[in-house]
């Protein structure tokens, strides 16, 4: 995967970022790197730290994301351009310049304390999560709902909430809303009856009247979960190469480098999978 912006902010603390919305950061000068959820799926060019909490990164298609907790949460930021931006350098937390394609500048002056936003989202059944970009193309839901076709989708914000108004789904009905308290910038938001009707559709999970504890409310959050039964690769497609893929985990437990082989979601990879794939073949996401 290539990378092409780097940030440190000590000899031990660092950042990269780069292609297809990949971050990564360090704790250690280097010698271990830890995956960071972007929420986008944008190639990112540059990042800036202006300390060990914020930080900005900067793409393709006037991608800009910023982070105030050292990327464990990343939130999208409207730049107003479809322009790519390709290189980002901030002075403090507040203060900042991006350059871009078409002699195109973009600064950030004294901004404040941070807005509530959305910063990530993700498909969750038991210990394992299908991210949910918030910009580009859907993220790939495989896995059935089971008898009752339930689905959760997390909502994660860059700040901790306190109260949902209500949420709503283009397909099934919302069973319950719960902030997570392990983390509360996290928002279940649990779906029941989604019917196999809506696969190979893109359903909208929107969740309304959101607060957090510095009193900031957001209106409405939305994502798109693309539910496309058997498609084990994620690439909008079921075919022989998902029914492949499950044919080689046969067998195994589900864990995080096979579980959307366990299309039926019950924790182990069985004919019944590879059942439910071929008479999935064929199917597709736009």
């Amino acid at each position: 995967m290539p990378l092409h912006g780097v940030s440190f902010t000590s000899a031990s603390e660092g950042t990269v970022a780069g292609n297809s919305g990949t971050i990564l950061r360090t704790t250690d000068g280097g010698s271990h790197w830890d995956i960071q959820r972007s929420g986008t799926t944008a190639h990112l060019w540059d990042v800036s730290f202006s300390d060990a909490n914020n930080g900005t990164a900067v793409g393709e298609g006037g991608t800009i994301i910023n982070t105030t907790d050292g990327g464990t949460h990343w939130v999208t930021q409207e730049s107003g351009t479809p322009n790519t931006f390709y290189d980002v350098f901030f002075t403090d937390a507040n203060n900042g310049t991006a350059v871009g394609d078409l002699g195109m500048i973009r600064r950030r002056i004294d901004a404040g304390g941070a807005q509530l936003t959305l910063a990530s989202a993700a498909s969750v059944k038991g210990a394992f999560a299908i991210n949910l970009p918030l910009t580009g193309p859907s993220g790939v839901e495989d896995r059935s709902g089971g008898s009752n076709k339930k689905y959760t989708v997390v909502m994660t914000f860059n700040q901790n909430i306190v109260s949902v108004g209500s949420a709503s789904s283009t397909c099934g009905a919302v069973q319950s809303i719960v902030i997570d308290s392990a983390d509360a910038h996290r928002v279940k938001v649990n779906l029941v009856n989604v019917a196999h009707g809506c696969n190979e559709s893109t359903i909208i999970v929107t969740a309304d009247n959101i607060s957090d504890d510095q009193g900031n409310v957001l209106d409405s959050a939305s994502v798109g979960m693309g539910l496309l039964l058997g498609d084990v690769n994620g690439d909008r497609v079921v075919n022989q190469s998902d029914y492949h893929e499950a044919q080689m985990n046969k067998g195994q437990k589900a864990d995080q480098q096979n579980f959307r082989s366990d299309v039926t979601a019950d924790s182990h990879i069985t004919s019944s999978d590879i059942q439910f794939i071929r008479q999935q073949q064929g199917t597709s996401l736009p």
